[in-house]
């Protein structure tokens, strides 16, 4: 099973929706979270609040999935992924993480709103990206990259 972190620089920039969506576009996928507080019944299951908790479910999982899909800040979780996703804030946020560009550092992929995130060459690497991910259907990265985009696109 091949493990993608979804993490992002504050709230609302859109991690649920980009971990869920991966998880519509890849077949045979699970989605998880690990944050704070207390689960939010109207989101998705599997929500951990510690690491921990977060891999032994993933041990439980063994063979039964292609993919895990996590929605998490956590630093070591976005370590051991096999593809880390970083959401960048938008313009104007007030509210980024003090640990925002660690996070953006581990990404292998950055969605953000700027201009030179969408160029030509950035599809270009994550295409190589997407590829080293050797699971992933050729025919299922133009929806991958249509979710950057839109994500891209939101953003800004």
């Amino acid at each position: 099973m091949k493990m993608f972190s979804v993490s992002g620089a504050c709230r609302g920039v859109g991690k649920t929706h980009v971990a869920l969506r991966l998880c519509e576009i890849l077949d045979d996928t699970v989605y998880a979270k690990i944050g704070h507080g207390v689960k939010n019944t109207s989101k998705p299951a599997n929500f951990f609040t510690t690491p921990d908790e977060f891999l032994i479910f993933v041990e439980g999982l063994g063979d039964s999935c292609r993919y895990c899909i996590v929605e998490s800040n956590n630093h070591a979780i976005c370590k051991i992924a096999d593809l880390r996703i970083y959401i960048d804030a938008p313009k104007n946020a007030v509210d980024v993480r003090p640990d925002a560009a660690e996070l953006r550092e581990l990404a292998d992929i950055v969605i953000a709103p700027t201009p030179e995130a969408s160029s030509e060459q950035n599809m270009l690497l994550r295409a190589e990206v997407w590829r080293r991910i050797d699971e992933i259907p050729r025919e299922k990265i133009p929806f991958l990259e249509m979710l950057i985009r839109d994500q891209q696109q939101y953003l800004a």
